[in-house]
């Protein structure tokens, strides 16, 4: 259990009046006063009336890495990337608008299996606090102690159990695959693996949870794929597609300046051309993607889907220019534009029909929402909400989305030219507006300045045009909210620890253009 601040008594003989009336007409997401009438899911009602449960289902959980909804034609992309998803999903419960925590995959995945935000839970970063406090429980754990068998195929990195977010599995394949362009473990290792485990652990309930790195730069798709969407005759293309890029700005003459990320910061100038064929060779991973995850999923014997939850997500999306950055940050900052913000958030459950949910989700979201259907209780101290309400009546499960890390919080070289700086990005958003606000720091930690960037997604669904005055009321609404979000986060006692990660890993990663 989190350890919060205590409330002054005084303070709380003033306001308890107040919190017991929110407490009739707001009913809590804490499970453990089963009497409690809440959302359709306690009330015992039949499956067709919207009854979710689905006591001792199995789990099983699909990583995308850094699939963007926006590139997905399940989403309305004007490219057919996502042919077989389409169609799985036809079948299945489809969030449009489904938001992660963070632009990079180590704080996300830590709020997906906590349900806590990247501030609350402390891990953002890979070199120092780094392990998640031993108190808080893990979906993993919640499910281990409830009988369930536990596995997970990775491609490791942030996924690795030695930061303690991927405790309770009880067996972790983090694979290194040597056929794979990045050379991480794909879906084309991990699927394998994977299959075979359930063949031998498919008699009682499990939960399988699948992770690969198939869209990650850089950005080379089996051969089988290239020529889908990107077509280099007749172009001016000069990128090498086979290291990853990292953060770049505008220059001068139209053209972008960036930097190889692979053994060292190697700077390179990008055409318009160079942009669009990165993209291609993105929209063409996700299609083989597609391909490889849709035969797992035609694989699944009928048993074994009868009683199954299955849940399709990304971690985060990708960048490809828009405002001056490439991949998930920049030269200068994080990313917390819905390019990388919205993900596909997929849930397939037995006996229920296929449906579009227009409503404000997050990927914290996932955690209670899979308890409540599996009948177990929901630690009191996660902070997402189960989704069964939005689900069967449309009744909304958030006024606001919240995401915020820190970016690049460890020492490096004064001549370091992307991630220059430490900082901290912070997003609130409506289903109309969205405020952003940086605060940068010296490599020391020392306060440099911060800035805000406030959208209108009715005029500006791109945002590309800051529109921020302090002196707005909207803007003074979410600036107020996002503040209290923030204190609420940093209030909860949370430790976490550190621990070394091996150098030699540090420096693999490092090469390959992950860390």
């Amino acid at each position: 259990m989190i350890k919060k601040f205590l409330i002054p008594m005084g303070l709380f003989l003033i306001i308890s009046p107040i919190f017991f009336l929110l407490y009739i007409y707001f009913p809590s997401n804490d499970t453990g006063n089963r009497n409690k009438k809440e959302i359709s899911i306690e009330e015992g009602m039949e499956a067709t009336k919207g009854d979710l449960k689905c006591k001792d289902c199995n789990l099983i959980m699909i990583s995308l890495s850094n699939v963007s909804a926006k590139h997905m034609s399940l989403y309305g992309y004007e490219r057919l990337t996502t042919p077989n998803f389409d169609k799985w999903a036809e079948n299945a419960i489809v969030f449009n608008n489904a938001f992660t925590q963070s632009s990079w995959t180590l704080p996300v995945a830590t709020s997906l299996f906590t349900s806590l935000y990247p501030f609350t839970h402390k891990i953002m970063n890979r070199f120092n606090e780094n392990i998640l406090d031993a108190d808080i429980k893990t979906l993993p754990e919640i499910l281990r102690d409830s009988g369930y068998r536990t596995a997970a195929f990775v491609g490791g990195l942030d996924y690795s159990y030695k930061f303690g977010h991927m405790r309770g599995f009880e067996y972790v394949d983090e694979a290194m695959d040597y056929n794979s362009a990045i050379e991480f473990a794909g879906f084309s290792y991990s699927l394998k693996k994977a299959s075979d485990w359930l063949s031998q652990n498919h008699g009682g309930k499990f939960f399988l949870f699948l992770h690969g790195y198939d869209c990650h730069c850089p950005f080379n798709p089996p051969e089988k794929f290239r020529g889908r969407f990107s077509h280099a005759e007749g172009k001016n293309i000069t990128v090498d597609n086979k290291e990853c890029l990292r953060g770049y700005e505008n220059s001068k003459n139209g053209n972008y300046e960036a930097y190889y990320y692979r053994g060292g910061q190697k700077k390179v100038v990008l055409t318009k051309d160079d942009i669009d064929y990165l993209e291609d060779l993105y929209d063409e991973e996700i299609l083989s993607l597609d391909e490889l995850i849709g035969n797992f999923l035609k694989s699944l014997n009928k048993s074994v889907l009868d009683k199954t939850i299955i849940i399709i997500f990304s971690d985060h999306g990708e960048m490809f220019a828009k405002h001056g950055r490439f991949g998930r940050a920049g030269a200068v900052r994080g990313t917390m534009y819905n390019d990388v913000l919205r993900v596909p958030l997929i849930i397939r459950l037995p006996g229920q029909k296929g449906k579009r949910i227009k409503g404000l989700a997050q990927l914290i979201d996932v955690m209670p929402t899979v308890l409540r259907n599996l009948d177990i209780p929901v630690p009191s101290d996660a902070q997402g909400k189960d989704l069964v309400g939005l689900i069967t009546d449309d009744r909304p499960a958030h006024s606001y989305g919240f995401a915020g890390s820190r970016f690049g919080w460890f020492q490096r070289p004064a001549s370091r030219k992307i991630y220059k700086y430490r900082s901290e990005n912070e997003a609130v958003m409506t289903d109309e507006w969205k405020l952003i606000h940086e605060k940068r720091f010296t490599n020391e930690g020392k306060f440099l300045d911060d800035t805000y960037e406030f959208y209108n997604f009715n005029d500006d669904p791109d945002e590309m045009k800051n529109i921020f005055d302090k002196d707005a009321p909207k803007a003074k609404e979410l600036k107020a909210v996002l503040e209290k979000w923030v204190m609420e986060c940093y209030n909860f006692k949370v430790k976490s620890g550190s621990k070394v990660i091996p150098s030699e890993v540090a420096e693999e990663a490092k090469k390959r253009g992950y860390w």
